[in-house]
């Protein structure tokens, strides 16, 4: 199409030429969408389609005639009067935009609602039967709950979902869902009660582990990752290799992360030592003297004889350190430390 000269326009008619010139060539990628349902919620926009090169005919002949009207030149005695012609031009094609009728019938709107449904419902028994195959293989078909206050150490089964090629990285792709490993009061995520809770059950003994503290922004917090292995034949193929068609997943490798409250399949071995004192701990009965430290903010313990084992293991889990010269028991004031104590006092 042939270009506007200017014949003596001033800056502000020519800017005033530039803007209706623009509306009336963007009416060539304008269309009127009609959305919704019929008759129950419809909706109409106009839509602009930015980077098409459609070119509407009435548009076309539109431009092409002003600009012969005018011999393509712009001056300042004819400036306002192109103007006014091409807001004309502009309201015609506004009349005139093509309709893109994308409504849908009720009929057809209850039809693709009812499909998704069954998507759904066909996507949640798939993975129900995924689950199941996990729990029977390293679950014991039971559920434990961990409760605000509490933390649940979990072992979960992940894969690389790596893609050099593509710079994709997923390093800790999901597998199984997170099975209880250990439920113990909220306190540090250490390694060693990440080594703890991989002690409490069969199948992770003797697996060699490696700790990580990922600390920083999309990381992935403190954990334990073991070496890649095989997984069994009827685990094989649940997921698929990223950019891989076709490739199921045959390598994976055990997590041991640190998880809140929640409800979780229990892993085989599983223990909670969060919810009550070993029973070997009542050996100190009446013996066992609770005293607050206001001067340090703590709580402090105090036996009259030497506690059982068990009684010291639950205590260094629960997060309470021994005095020097093993005078006291104590820890930072809480009222989680403050249940704890009253109940092993009590017992």
């Amino acid at each position: 199409m042939q270009q506007w000269e200017n014949g003596g326009a001033g800056p502000i008619q020519i800017n005033r030429f530039n803007k209706a010139w623009r509306s009336l060539h963007c009416e060539h990628v304008t269309s009127i969408r009609l959305s919704g349902t019929i008759g129950v919620s419809e909706s109409r926009c106009a839509m602009m389609s930015i980077g098409d090169r459609t070119h509407r005919e009435d548009v076309t002949k539109s431009q092409e005639g002003i600009g012969k009207d005018f011999n393509w030149t712009l001056t300042k005695q004819n400036a306002a009067f192109v103007v006014g012609v091409i807001e004309t031009a502009i309201a015609e094609a506004k009349k005139n935009r093509p309709v893109k009728d994308e409504r849908e019938t009720q009929e057809a709107v209850t039809a693709r609602n009812a499909q998704s449904l069954q998507y759904e419902e066909e996507r949640k028994q798939k993975q129900q039967l995924e689950r199941a195959k996990f729990v029977e293989l390293y679950g014991t078909g039971e559920t434990v709950t961990a409760v605000p206050g509490q933390m649940c150490l979990v072992a979960q089964l992940c894969y690389d979902n790596s893609d050099c090629q593509s710079d994709y990285f997923d390093r800790h792709a999901t597998l199984s869902p997170a099975f209880a490993l250990l439920v113990v009061s909220e306190q540090r995520k250490t390694e060693s009660l990440a080594r703890m809770a991989v002690g409490v059950s069969p199948l992770l003994k003797g697996v060699e582990f490696s700790w990580h503290v990922e600390q920083w922004s999309m990381g992935h917090g403190n954990y334990l990752e073991s070496k890649g292995f095989e997984i069994p034949e009827e685990l094989k193929g649940l997921r698929k290799v990223y950019g891989r068609a076709g490739d199921g997943v045959t390598q994976g490798h055990w997590e041991i992360k640190f998880c809140g409250k929640g409800e979780y399949p229990a892993f085989q071995g599983c223990r909670v030592l969060a919810s009550s004192v070993p029973a070997e701990a009542s050996a100190g009965g009446d013996g066992i003297t609770v005293t607050e430290n206001t001067a340090r903010a703590g709580i402090e313990i105090r036996f009259a004889g030497r506690p059982a084992d068990s009684m010291v293991s639950s205590l260094r889990l629960h997060g309470w350190r021994l005095a020097r010269g093993g005078r006291c028991w104590y820890i930072k004031a809480s009222d989680q430390a403050r249940t704890f104590a009253n109940e092993l006092a009590a017992a």
